[in-house]
């Protein structure tokens, strides 16, 4: 529960269950005006959170309240209020990296019965020679959506690597990799799903 608000409690190896007690002054120095004191207290059961409040000194004034929402009030965004990371977010500060899209529908569709929609994000590092750093497919199959890593997929749904560049010459002639690795035109990466 700390993590989640950003302020931690005393290293435990063990959650014990109860009231637990931290300073919470590093956190919202600088994020509230005339801070001199915060306390963050939680009370838990070690399976989920039951109670979480936190006292702020604040000019001389104590306000009190719980967690979010004193959050809300001071405009703190916390830990679960932040968007949810996608995958293509851990290539996003890396220049190197470019995000090629390309439409699969041609290529699972030999191999997957219902596909109806299917997206590929490839991630290639130009700056070593478009090598394939990461890969993530969308998808709908018979009104389901479907999403991951592309290898993940491949395996969920029995595909070998070698059937679909077979598949991929057999279209568009010889190739190393299939259409949803081939080159297409970059930009840079924005993230995918988690």
């Amino acid at each position: 529960m700390a993590e989640e608000y950003d302020v931690p409690l005393e290293e435990e190896e063990e959650c014990v269950p109860g009231e637990h007690s931290s300073d919470c002054f590093d956190r919202v120095n600088g994020l509230i005006d005339g801070v001199e004191q915060c306390k963050y207290t939680e009370v838990t059961d070690c399976e989920e959170q039951y109670e979480c409040y936190v006292d702020v000194e604040i000019s001389g004034e104590w306000v009190s309240g719980a967690c979010d929402e004193l959050a809300a009030y001071f405009g703190i965004e916390l830990e679960d209020e932040k968007p949810e990371p996608k995958y293509g977010d851990q290539f996003a500060d890396n220049d190197c990296i470019a995000e090629e899209v390309v439409d699969c529908v041609n290529m699972v569709k030999y191999f997957v019965d219902g596909v109806e929609a299917c997206t590929a994000y490839n991630y290639v590092d130009t700056c070593n020679e478009d090598a394939e750093v990461g890969c993530y497919l969308e998808g709908k199959i018979s009104g389901e959506e479907v999403e991951g890593e592309c290898e993940e997929l491949m395996a969920r749904y029995d595909i070998k690597m070698q059937l679909l560049e077979d598949e991929f010459e057999a279209v568009n002639g010889p190739s190393n990799q299939p259409d949803f690795v081939q080159p297409a035109k970059p930009r840079k990466s924005n993230g995918r799903r988690p």
